[in-house]
């Protein structure tokens, strides 16, 4: 493929995500609501109120941020929650906002205390505090800042504190998504770059993606590669793919996902309750350390969707596998141990 066909690809894949509400596949309770609150908005000509959304990763919290932007005719201004280090920090960003702009900040729970803090007064009296030297000397002023809609995305709700809770207008939990609701995002990713794709294919994209667009679109990318490289294509000289069950089917054996879109170390997660826990309850640290996985992934990604799909439970006295869970690992213990990535 030449370098500009390449880049058209890229700036195609850019494309698929959903630029308006209309587009926008899922979440149904989140889109009325919005769809309400900024028609009202648009006729008042007011400045929408700080919007808070939570829910696992890759379900569209950045994209419909996007959307409300749009929507607004506004400028969107992303930050990771966690690079903001300080007072000045945040005073800075906050003075670079026009009236009606849109804050977004992505895993807002991570705030420093202090940080959070000078955020309060900016959210509920558009003041902020902006901190510089002269002359060694460290000075303080506090601003007026226009009036602004903050959104905070968080994937751990209970983590906010209260005070910061208490300043959003509206909060939306985003869900997993449907099987059918992933077979629709992937055919229409797939109508956008051009490509063709079949129906048993598309269903094993969907049951594969862990209920998150993210997922679809990422492995419909893969498969698209892998189309490429088999030069599965629609027609003979062009470069438009034509995916089918085999070249979906070699693709999630690269990416190594088993039937239910686990990976590697989602198995080991489940290896780990079934066979070195014994089937025991434990804490998020124990499994963790006994299934080598990072902890925070462990909470944040991987334990939300072992539960959703019915393969763990959370109890009083800690995380469970679940009879579903422990056939499934069961059947796969073979097959892991000839990928090693378990001995036993």
């Amino acid at each position: 493929m030449t370098i500009a066909a390449t880049t058209a690809v890229v700036a195609q894949e850019r494309n698929w995500r959903p630029e308006s509400l209309d587009e926008f596949i899922g979440q149904d309770n989140i889109r009325q609501r919005l769809a309400i609150m900024l028609n009202s908005i648009v006729v008042r000509n007011d400045v929408l109120e700080h919007l808070c959304f939570y829910g696992p990763p890759g379900l569209g919290k950045t994209t419909v941020a996007k959307i409300i932007a749009n929507a607004l005719g506004s400028r969107l201004h992303e930050i990771a929650a966690p690079s903001l280090s300080s007072i000045a920090d945040l005073g800075d960003k906050l003075s670079d906002l026009s009236l009606r702009d849109v804050l977004f900040l992505d895993e807002i729970h991570a705030l420093r205390t202090d940080v959070a803090e000078s955020l309060y007064s900016a959210m509920e009296d558009f003041r902020a505090t902006i901190v510089f030297k002269i002359d060694r000397e460290t000075r303080i002023k506090t601003i007026p800042i226009p009036p602004f809609t903050l959104i905070g995305a968080t994937t751990n709700f209970g983590k906010l504190p209260a005070p910061l809770r208490a300043r959003f207008g509206q909060t939306f939990e985003f869900e997993y998504y449907t099987a059918a609701q992933l077979r629709e995002i992937v055919r229409r990713s797939t109508h956008l770059s051009g490509n063709l794709i079949t129906q048993d294919a598309m269903e094993m994209i969907a049951a594969r993606s862990r209920g998150t667009p993210r997922n679809a679109n990422r492995l419909l990318r893969r498969c698209v590669d892998l189309a490429i490289y088999r030069k599965n294509f629609i027609q003979e000289g062009e470069t438009d793919c034509f995916i089918d069950r085999p070249v979906a089917h070699e693709a999630m054996y690269l990416e190594k996902l088993d039937p239910l879109g686990l990976n590697a170390e989602d198995r080991r997660v489940l290896y780990a309750l079934h066979h070195k826990m014994a089937g025991r309850p434990g804490s998020l640290g124990r499994i963790a350390n006994n299934a080598q996985v990072d902890i925070d992934k462990l909470e944040r990604d991987i334990e939300p969707w072992l539960i959703r799909a019915g393969l763990m439970v959370q109890t009083d006295i800690g995380r469970s596998i679940t009879r579903q869970g422990a056939r499934h690992i069961l059947s796969l213990v073979d097959q892991m141990v000839a990928d090693n990535e378990i001995r036993t």
